[in-house]
């Protein structure tokens, strides 16, 4: 095993490993080329960690996702929380340091690979998609925690993740495993397998094939009630402040409906004017099944609804072919194919219907509460009786790669092309109707607002079911497409007293291509479009050209003391040309202990749906917002009719003239080993951002509505289909913001010993996070999510996260135990909470919008134990995650998607949870 320093030079690939102590007596030493000093193996030139198949085995993952996003270095990646609700399409992603999934570029064998096709015009989801990569077709895993631009280019600003496949393999392995919970749901089953034939070296050939399968059942909110649904439709805590809060988990589109409050003019002049209230509840004294009162309305409880963990399905196939054509050339190629299937549910649609004068439902639901016989209402309502909303993603990934390596004329070379595809496909799943044929039903006077699920007549049901998007019918397709070819070679150019100069070099060009095709549906042409959710998504397909070249020097300066220098120049044909530099400084002063430094700047381009001249609705903001303007006002005329808070709907924009994100940062580290079974790291890190690609926030937007007016972020843009009013909406073009600061500390414990019973070796990683703070404008204020949830930032970054890994190895059994420990965090942004008075009571719309709430730390414990039975080649795996059943701590919040309670970034809603995996290799 080479070192990074070597690696670079002979590869031109950031490309190392930082193994794990192994196994043997004493900690593996390794000579370095063009230095006399043997090293430890977990020394590298720059911060590289590496996961081996065998620590990947230990941690009981059955996804890259889940493998990936434990890890202490991510933070602020989307999961499968994020679809819940959300356009996020199934997707899941890796973001190092918290800087996002787009700054952290993610290879397969050191290449590149196409970005996830359900990406936005905002560039959410722009990133490669963890779940198009099958985790049994994965020999380990490299993460550089450093920005690499001067070599890969963009995308590399936090850093890269290098996912190297199975290759050259001969036997056969199978593998079986599940997965189930103490409380039910998110059931898991998978199985695999793994073929290869030839060896290199004596055949000349190798192929290998690996096919997987893996499907997990959904896990409903109701299945943890005690902290994901509150059956009252709220929770009551204490703020840090001393203070009762109680947060509601509610909407005001009920089951059955509320009537907004309004005015009529008489006929002689006169105005009456009306209360909101709801019907059922007048007449009842209570609200219906699944709602709460909430003063003279009613507030459906909609986490009753969720499955906070979707069900999926993930089928795979890798095949490889290495021939070695003779001892200095070798031919190799790769083919990928994965195909991702996820189904989000949520609560029934909900919508503002008119209810219009002489509706046969006014002289029993209307006319008795004060509303007048020839006033129009607007009835706020959920239609229970079209059943969930369910969304089907699919993603299929398709990734080729053929290429030729060896040596040729004293040069190491590599060269190779690249098409990669990913294709997503969203399908309606049910409970989404037409607009027209709904508003026709709706006006036929046949369907009731005014009752609870399952009231309905058989005529309004017949209307209902007619109403309803077809199941199964195509929504939205969207494609992205990515050719590349790289060439780069490596050579002794000439040595120097301490060692040889080595030089690598290399080039790129690339094309890469989003094509989004929504359905007619999806574009509001088809039946008026679709209820709710209304959106007049627009098509788009846009694509750009790239070419870079990079050269890169390493050079022994005296003995243990090394330079590596390197320099890239980029154009692309969208945004024109950046040139990027790295200079890494590697010191070995003694033979056990490295001191390692680098200093480099970075760029990131923009996707090409970012650049794209479209504007389209969004969806609905997250929060709740009550309109400012007194009723007098003709402002008030375009806000959400009924006076209370409520979601404004949400439109983007690309912005042909973003510019690309710059940066420039440092690390600082050193690696220890006191003895021969011990050794130590730390790595400062430091990142600067200029250029952030983004748009204003939804809560800075709402802070000044007379401001936003006068920019155009708030505009009375959009039309209710059902009640026809034109009503504000929430604009957010993309631009380049402001500056981000990010610093921080990478840091492992290893050592291993000897006792009676076994071979101990444990292990301590961290990440400590030192600040993260941002400008949400050029030359505005910073704010920091550092230790806390911003309202501006829409995140928090957690200070310290980590796990200590201890395993006993015997003769037959390894038995392992991870402590997990992400620290607590302050949220300062509450959502829709009411504060006691001075008697305890809850006064009812009262809302604040800061809350002083502490989240508390998150630290489940993990068991496993391998077992090598007396068969040669099986392998029997048994564990356990979180084994004292630790429940995830309150969040008001919920970081992502309709999750709500916790914090389904940071926690894991699962419980205890049981696995049992198997592999026979022959």
């Amino acid at each position: 095993m080479k070192p990074l320093a070597l690696a670079i030079a002979s590869l031109g690939l950031y490309s190392a490993s930082l193994s794990a102590i192994a196994d043997e007596q004493k900690v593996e030493r390794i000579e370095v080329t063009g230095s006399a000093i043997k090293r430890i193996n977990a020394e590298t030139a720059l911060p590289v960690q590496n996961i081996s198949q065998a620590d990947i085995q230990k941690t009981g993952a059955t996804s890259v996702a889940d493998l990936l996003q434990k890890l202490p270095a991510m933070q602020g990646f989307t999961n499968d929380a994020a679809s819940v609700g959300t356009s996020a399409g199934g997707y899941a992603s890796a973001s190092l340091h918290g800087l996002g999934d787009t700054r952290s570029l993610v290879l397969i064998n050191g290449r590149r690979v196409a970005t996830f096709a359900g990406q936005s015009l905002t560039g959410a989801s722009a990133g490669v998609d963890l779940n198009s990569i099958p985790i049994a077709a994965i020999q380990r895993v490299e993460v550089l925690t450093d920005g690499a631009s001067a070599i890969y280019g963009s995308d590399a600003m936090a850093g890269v993740v290098n996912f190297i496949l199975k290759q050259d393999y001969t036997g056969v392995e199978l593998t079986a495993g599940t997965v189930f919970t103490d409380g039910g749901g998110a059931e898991e089953k998978k199985a695999s397998i793994t073929a290869g034939y030839g060896d290199l070296e004596k055949d000349r050939f190798n192929i290998l094939v690996s096919a997987s399968h893996e499907e997990r059942t959904a896990l409903k909110a109701t299945d943890r009630s005690e902290f994901a649904y509150p059956t009252k439709g709220y929770y009551d805590f204490t703020g840090s402040d001393g203070k009762d809060y109680r947060l509601y988990t509610t909407s005001g589109k009920s089951i059955p409906g509320n009537v907004a409050g309004g005015s009529v003019t008489n006929a002689d002049g006169t105005v009456t004017k009306w209360s909101g209230f709801n019907p059922y509840l007048k007449a009842n004294g209570s609200c219906a099944a699944g709602s709460v009162q909430s003063g003279n309305n009613c507030r459906y409880i909609y986490p009753a609804d969720l499955e906070i963990i979707p069900d999926s399905k993930r089928d795979s196939l890798l095949t490889s072919f290495n021939f070695k054509i003779n001892e200095n050339h070798q031919f190799f190629a790769e083919a990928m194919y994965s195909r991702h299937e996820t189904t989000s549910r949520v609560a029934p649609p909900p919508g503002s219907i008119l209810v219009k004068a002489g509706s046969p439902f006014y002289a029993t639901y209307l006319q008795p509460y004060g509303v007048p016989a020839n006033a129009d209402v607007t009835v706020n309502w959920r239609l229970g009786d079209a059943g969930q909303r369910a969304t089907n993603d699919i993603t299929e990934a398709t990734h080729l790669v053929v290429g030729l390596k060896g040596v040729l004329a004293g040069w190491d070379y590599q060269t190779s092309y690249t098409h990669s595809l990913n294709r997503w496909t969203e399908r309606i799943g049910g409970g989404y109707l037409y607009q027209d044929a709904l508003s026709k039903a709706i006006d036929s006077g046949l369907i009731n607002p005014f009752v609870p699920v399952g009231n309905q007549s058989p005529e309004a049901m017949a209307l209902i079911n007619a109403a309803k998007v077809s199941s199964d019918a195509q929504y939205k397709l969207g494609t992205t497409y990515l050719d590349f070819f790289q060439a780069q070679a490596s050579h002794e150019i000439f040595s120097l007293p301490a060692g040889g100069v080595q030089l690598g070099t290399g080039f790129d060009i690339h094309r890469e291509r989003n094509k989004y095709e929504p359905s007619a549906l999806a574009q509001g042409l088809e039946q008026g479009g679709q209820f709710p959710d209304f959106a007049t998504d627009a098509p788009f397909d846009t694509a750009r050209t790239a070419w870079g070249a990079f050269g890169e020097l390493l050079v022994p300066i005296v003995k243990g003391l090394e330079a590596t220098t390197a320099v890239r120049y980029d154009h692309y044909s969208d945004f024109g040309s950046t040139t990027n530099a790295k200079l890494g400084m590697r010191w070995t002063p003694m033979r056990n202990l490295l001191v390692r430094a680098s200093v480099n700047s970075g760029f990131h381009a923009p996707q090409p749906a970012q650049t794209a001249n479209v504007t389209q609705l969004y969806g609905v903001t997250a929060g709740n917002y009550t309109c400012p303007f007194a009723a007098t006002d003709s402002r008030s005329a375009y806000c959400v009719p009924g006076g209370d808070a409520a979601q404004y709907q949400m439109y983007v924009s690309g912005n042909p003239d973003l510019k690309p994100e710059k940066s420039t940062q440092f690390t600082l580290g050193f690696r220890y080993e006191p003895t021969t079974w011990a050794s130590l790291g730390a790595d400062l890190w430091s990142i600067k951002i200029r250029n952030q690609f983004g748009s204003k926030t939804e809560t800075e937007i709402a802070q000044d509505w007379e401001d936003s007016i006068a920019k155009g972020y708030i505009r009375p843009l959009y039309t209710d289909p059902q009640t026809k009013q034109v009503q504000y909406a929430f604009v957010l073009p993309q631009v380049n913001l402001g500056d981000r600061k990010t610093t921080g500390i990478d840091f492992d414990l290893r050592f291993a010993f000897k006792t009676p019973v076994g071979r101990v070796n444990s292990s301590v990683v961290a990440t400590w996070t030192l600040v993260d703070q941002q400008q949400t404008e050029r030359g505005g204020d910073y704010y920091s999510n550092l230790g806390q949830y911003s309202p501006y930032l829409g995140a928090a970054t957690l200070r310290l996260q980590g796990a200590w890994t201890t395993t006993l190895a015997t003769a037959n059994f390894d038995h392992t135990l991870t402590l997990n420990y992400k620290s607590g965090y302050r949220e300062v942004n509450g959502g829709s909470l009411d504060i006691t008075d001075a008697k305890g009571n809850y006064p009812d719309d009262v809302d604040y919008f800061e809350a002083p709430h502490k989240v508390k730390a998150w630290f489940p414990v993990d068991w496993q134990t391998a077992w090598k039975t007396p068969l040669q080649g099986l392998r029997v795996t048994g564990g356990i995650y979180n084994v004292f059943d630790k429940k995830p701590p309150f969040s008001t919040t919920g970081s992502t998607g309709q999750v709500i309670g916790y914090n389904a970034q940071v926690s894991d809603p699962r419980g205890r949870t049981y696995y049992l995996n198997a592999s026979y290799k022959f």
